[in-house]
């Protein structure tokens, strides 16, 4: 089981400099292959960084690196180990802080409390970050690992359709890769 801490900042690349300035104690870092190191982590103690690398789809495409059992089993390996005591924070950065910094924080958040339900581990990712659009692929890989026998994928997919209600031109795109 996770200690997640309360404080949880989900980003992009380009937010971590202000970020750093608050301090960065316990990271995940999500990239993708190739990319450097951001410089605002070469701070950051090795044990309390978690970074991964692959691309933001959600199918085997080549010559693309999607997510992999793997990825998902390092993050719940580093979740087991975040320090949840006052005043820790956890900061889970993407390229756009949008789909595989979410997806990272879901899986997490599902992690940290085995008894609750999927539905709370999304609302509690959606106060943290309203207009999240979770990779799909982490999530079933997540949920996978956690044994929630696609509860969480539905949950997420729940979260999709209302997403898709709201701003439709970008539910299309999220989901078809065309606005039209």
């Amino acid at each position: 089981m996770s200690n997640l801490p309360e404080r949880i900042t989900i980003c992009n690349v380009f937010d971590l400099e202000q970020h750093e300035r608050d301090g960065l104690d316990q990271v995940v870092s999500i990239l993708d292959p190739g990319s450097p190191e951001p410089v605002e982590l070469r701070a950051v103690d090795r044990r309390f960084l978690c970074t991964l690398r692959f691309h933001d789809v959600v199918e085997d495409i080549e010559p693309l690196i999607s997510p992999q059992a793997s990825h998902i089993e390092k993050l719940l390996e580093f979740g087991c180990s975040l320090d949840g005591g006052a005043n820790r924070r956890l900061l889970i950065h993407c390229f756009a802080g949008l789909c595989r910094s979410t997806a990272a924080a879901l899986i997490l958040i599902a992690q940290s409390d085995p008894h609750g339900s999927p539905e709370s581990a999304v609302a509690r990712l959606l106060e943290i970050i309203p207009h999240a659009w979770p990779n799909a692929r982490m999530v079933q890989l997540g949920d996978e690992r956690l044994q929630l026998d696609g509860e969480l994928v539905r949950a997420l997919e729940v979260h999709y359709d209302r997403m898709c209600h709201l701003y439709p031109v970008f539910g299309r795109l999220m989901r078809h890769g065309s606005p039209l």
